[in-house]
């Protein structure tokens, strides 16, 4: 009849390698004294430290934002480190201490680095600043005696608002403005019109094109028409 004997034993630390796991090996004794080959291996590994919260929420912004992160309350002590660039980050990453503000756009990387734990997963945040939308505006088109139609190429850089012009003969004198028009969220440059009604004949108009974004409102140059 086989016998199996069960003992204790304290793996010492330096048995702990990279990631933070031991190997332990279960011997089945043999008759005599020896032991057989090894029976069973265990790993023990050390939990996984949950990962750090990251804010404000990915997205398109249109200014500089600050950035914080914050260490799991499950993983109390933890070291937070980071990228901004999309990379994997690691223990020699940049530490995080305190917010930092980002005025470009970013892919913030980040994990948790605790004592007695194994590294957390990756937080991953992407962000894009646009600034300032872009106006361009164009020749008026369309000019009659009474009427004309102004024109303005703008990009809002992928965020959202509204667009108008003011005109008048003056260029210090811009006093009417054209209904808002909606500005939708995109990459790409589009042109905006708008009809001019009511105008007098043979006299110069000036107008501006002006949007506003979350990134702040922009206006085109002053251009100028003379109607007929």
């Amino acid at each position: 009849m086989c016998r199996v004997r069960f003992t204790t034993a304290t793996v010492p630390a330096n048995a702990i390698v990279t990631p933070r796991t031991a190997s332990i090996t279960a011997m089945n004794p043999t008759p005599g004294g020896g032991t057989s080959s090894p029976a069973l291996t265990f790993t023990v590994q050390n939990p996984l430290a949950a990962t750090p919260v990251i804010s404000p929420p990915a997205g398109s912004y249109g200014y500089g934002i600050n950035i914080s992160m914050t260490e799991p309350s499950s993983t109390p002590g933890a070291t937070i480190y980071y990228t901004t660039d999309g990379t994997t980050p690691t223990s020699a990453s940049r530490k995080y201490s305190s917010p930092f503000l980002i005025d470009g756009s970013a892919t913030m990387q980040a994990i948790s680095v605790t004592p007695n734990f194994t590294n957390s997963a990756i937080a991953s945040s992407a962000y894009v600043v646009a600034g300032s939308p872009t106006v361009l505006d164009l020749p008026a088109i369309s000019v009659t005696a009474s009427a004309g139609t102004v024109r303005s190429l703008i990009s809002g850089h992928n965020l959202a608002g509204q667009v108008w012009f003011i005109y008048g003969t003056s260029p210090s004198a811009l006093t009417t403005n054209t209904p808002q028009q909606a500005l939708a969220a995109s990459a790409s440059a589009v042109i905006f019109q708008a009809p001019l009604t009511g105008l007098l004949g043979g006299t110069t108009y000036y107008f501006q094109a002006v949007t506003t974004t979350p990134g702040r409102t922009s206006s085109g140059a002053i251009l100028s028409v003379t109607t007929p």
